[in-house]
């Protein structure tokens, strides 16, 4: 799910007839030298793209205008609206530039424009497979040991602080035959 929603006062259904569904590719071909391709699944999701368009007043334009220039960063950020022909909850961000284009109408004093857009749908967030480990904190004071036959050194524990750059190596010169001591960081 995205940060963000689309606004409620805009138009929550587009219109049926200029609408275009374009399913993504989700497999990879490979031509042989002699007999068939050989095709098999590359992806476990494929974006599908959709050509979007609403009418709308000039107050929605306004709001539309907003939230796809600020609200969503000009379309770098994904919002949550109903999926185009499903009508299921969907995330979805903007893959081509606005087209805004006023329409002739019966009352002049009511303006109608059409809009046009490009999206697609993004994949789920994966929830996690297993819980962190638990580790020290950044910079708090870790003990390593380690074992003389293994290492070939003499057996012993060294203090040392976690490196500032998350890596979890760091540089101790504690004037043994081993510059680097390891330790298993899981970010707070």
């Amino acid at each position: 799910m995205a940060d963000i929603v689309w606004p409620v006062s805009l138009p929550q259904v587009p219109q049926l007839s200029p609408l275009d569904r374009q399913l993504g590719r989700m497999v990879i071909r490979t031509e042989m030298d002699a007999g068939p391709a050989v095709i098999r699944r590359r992806f476990t999701f494929a974006p599908e793209r959709f050509n979007i368009a609403l009418d709308m007043t000039a107050a929605q334009v306004a709001t539309f205008v907003q939230f796809r220039d600020e609200t969503s960063e000009g379309g770098a950020l994904a919002f949550d609206w109903k999926h185009p022909t499903l009508r299921t909850d969907a995330t979805l961000r903007f893959t081509s530039e606005p087209s805004i284009k006023p329409q002739a109408t019966v009352d002049s004093t009511k303006p109608v424009y059409l809009v046009t857009f490009g999206v697609e749908t993004v994949a789920p967030a994966l929830e996690p497979l297993i819980e962190p480990a638990t580790g020290p904190d950044f910079g708090e004071l870790a003990e390593h040991t380690y074992d003389d036959d293994a290492l070939g050194a003499d057996a012993g524990v060294l203090d040392s602080r976690v490196a500032d750059d998350g890596t979890g190596v760091d540089p101790v010169d504690d004037g043994g035959d081993w510059d680097l001591d390891f330790v298993n960081i899981v970010s707070p």
